[in-house]
């Protein structure tokens, strides 16, 4: 009897560490999904501020902001991608990657309607009023 807890501390401690561990890196996980929506909203403002752009200059500098700013800020997401698609009234942008250790896909999506081309301009410059 006296060597059973012993045992039964031997199976319930590295349990009970994979349990803690496996949260840990869900809460990194949803970390990382937050950032990069962020991120993704963050990149497209700053990016729609410049209003001498054209689509495809757009195109590029968005794709490019966004994969140097996403890959800074992520903690543990392999293979970062992001897909931007830009048509006359909706700029898109996708996040794609996987997470490094416990490999579960993650998407993150943001889009910016361009209906009003002024409001997207105060927003991006910090103007406020009418």
């Amino acid at each position: 009897m006296r060597g059973s807890l012993t045992i039964e501390s031997a199976f319930v401690f590295p349990f009970c560490f994979m349990i803690i561990l496996i949260v840990c890196q869900l809460g990194v996980f949803q970390y990382d999904l937050a950032v990069l929506k962020m991120t993704a909203y963050e990149c497209i403002l700053k990016t729609v501020e410049d209003e001498k752009l054209t689509e495809s200059e757009l195109l590029e500098q968005l794709q490019n902001r966004a994969l140097s700013i996403g890959a800074e800020r992520v903690l543990g997401v392999k293979d970062l991608n992001a897909a931007v698609k830009v048509t006359a009234s909706k700029i898109s942008l996708t996040f794609q990657g996987t997470h490094r250790i416990l490999k579960i896909p993650l998407e993150v999506s943001a889009a910016y309607e361009r209906i009003y081309p002024e409001l997207t301009l105060r927003i991006a410059r910090g103007v406020e009023g009418e």
